[in-house]
């Protein structure tokens, strides 16, 4: 990761964007057949891992993600 900071910085909002994508192709799928396909994406969440990341992007990068709830989500 810390070879390759540009290519981890896009990584998570580039799979965030594949899953609103994938669930967008889900639910046409699925809906003629009564299926509902959601899919929820918080911002980044606090783990044990946070501080690295926070350390490797910046904090600026960290801090521009909305925080709906005024806090970062957690695991639990």
């Amino acid at each position: 990761m810390e070879k390759h900071p540009d290519e981890i910085a896009m990584a998570y909002p580039a799979s965030k964007e594949a899953v609103v994508i994938w669930t967008q192709y889900a639910a046409v799928a699925l809906g003629p057949k009564g299926i509902r396909a959601n899919a929820i994406l918080p911002g980044p969440t606090a783990t044990p891992m946070t501080a690295d990341f926070e350390a490797m992007l910046g904090k600026e990068f960290w801090d521009a993600f909305p925080v709906p709830r005024g806090r970062p989500a957690t695991p639990r």
